[in-house]
């Protein structure tokens, strides 16, 4: 179980990556497609940073667009300032699909701050955690009850009978 735990917690960094990588593919796909180019890209991309909560108070995230023939669209590296000494962490290229034709309309690249990522785990593997913990305690805390219950239920009959015994060996043998 620990080495799940240890491999997961490493590997959920570089998951959590690829999955906005890719999210963030198929919304420039979805307004590639609706614009019929990348007249929006800019604005797509403001939208993205804002609705994925990328801002000031937490870590950048850094991407690249390039079109179908491999030129440069958009790169936040140019753009933002890093605001860690932690490594980035590549969310590999993604396809941008054109949905309406099904072709490659371009490519995107994504990075995001490692240590914000090893945050983001962290507080993942706790939220699976807490409810889990919780769900032992009050499991532990019904089976000691039931074992009380048991136990009692179980004693009180024994007790009963040790002392109908103690009676009757003294009604035989009065001191």
């Amino acid at each position: 179980k620990r080495q799940e735990f240890l491999s997961t917690r490493e590997e959920l960094p570089r998951l959590l990556t690829e999955i906005r990588t890719k999210n963030i593919a198929h919304i420039l796909g979805v307004a590639y497609t609706r614009e019929k180019g990348w007249d929006s890209l800019n604005n797509e991309i403001l939208w993205i940073s804002q609705e994925q909560s990328f801002n000031e108070n937490t870590p950048s995230i850094r991407i690249i667009v390039r079109d179908s023939q491999g030129r440069t669209l958009y790169n936040s590296f140019t753009l933002l300032v890093q605001t860690s000494s932690s490594p980035l962490i590549e969310g590999g290229s993604v396809n941008i699909m054109d949905y309406e034709t099904g072709e490659r309309a371009g490519t995107i690249t994504a990075y995001v701050d490692k240590a914000y990522l090893d945050r983001e785990t962290a507080d993942y593997i706790l939220s699976l955690l807490k409810p889990r913990l919780l769900q032992g305690a009050l499991t532990a805390l019904v089976a000691l009850l039931l074992a009380y219950i048991l136990s009692r239920s179980i004693t009180k009959p024994i007790t009963a009978l040790t002392g109908a015994a103690e009676n009757i060996s003294l009604q035989e043998h009065p001191s």
